[in-house]
């Protein structure tokens, strides 16, 4: 019989932590930003962004560069975006 330690230890306890709900729509965002459909990662970022989540300042910055990349896409995309500053 396992005791309730390490039931924690294991993730199987009380303390056990799911997986944000955000996360398969983060998921989602970042597909159609390697995809290169800007438009429809703009509008999940931006989605992302009213969250009340961690990375909520991340997301609304990549939602206005996934917007101005819809209207001029980069003519060499390969999926990757290089920051200019951290």
């Amino acid at each position: 019989r396992e005791n309730q330690s390490e039931r924690e230890i294991c993730g199987l306890g009380p303390k056990a932590e799911r997986t944000p709900a955000w996360l398969a729509q983060a998921d989602a965002a970042l597909a159609a930003w390697t995809a290169g459909d800007f438009s429809a990662a703009a509008a999940a970022y931006a989605e992302l962004a009213r969250r009340p989540t961690p990375l909520a300042e991340f997301f609304q910055q990549q939602a206005g560069r996934a917007q101005r990349f819809a209207i001029a896409p980069p003519p060499d995309w390969k999926g990757e975006y290089r920051f200019d500053s951290k």
